[in-house]
């Protein structure tokens, strides 16, 4: 099997499982990049798969807590808000780079 037809049947395989199935089927052993570059050629894009938390009861009784405290908020004060998730981001106004960690 070529790198193409295992990119086009396993779109969600890494290029790790790539490179150990062709190992596996040809005992021939190619880099990540060299597989990276020849999927690239044939126009594959890449993507960096996001990991989603479940959403468990502790979370649920914790999202639920959240809007309770703030079901009273105007429009005005979300407009005070600024929402981040281990961001670095930089405020326009004092060019001040801050790091948030939740």
């Amino acid at each position: 099997m070529t790198i193409y037809n295992l990119g086009w049947h396993h779109p969600h395989w890494t290029l790790s499982q790539i490179s150990q199935q062709i190992f596996e089927q040809c005992q021939v052993k190619l880099t990540r990049p060299t597989i990276s570059y020849t999927l690239a050629e044939w126009g594959y894009k890449f993507y960096k798969q996001t990991v989603i938390q479940a959403l468990t009861e502790e979370r649920k009784k914790k999202r639920l807590a959240f809007c309770e405290l703030y079901k009273d908020f105007t429009e005005a004060d979300w407009a005070q808000v600024m929402f981040a998730d281990e961001s670095i981001f930089r405020e326009m106004a004092s060019g001040i780079d801050y790091i948030l960690r939740r």
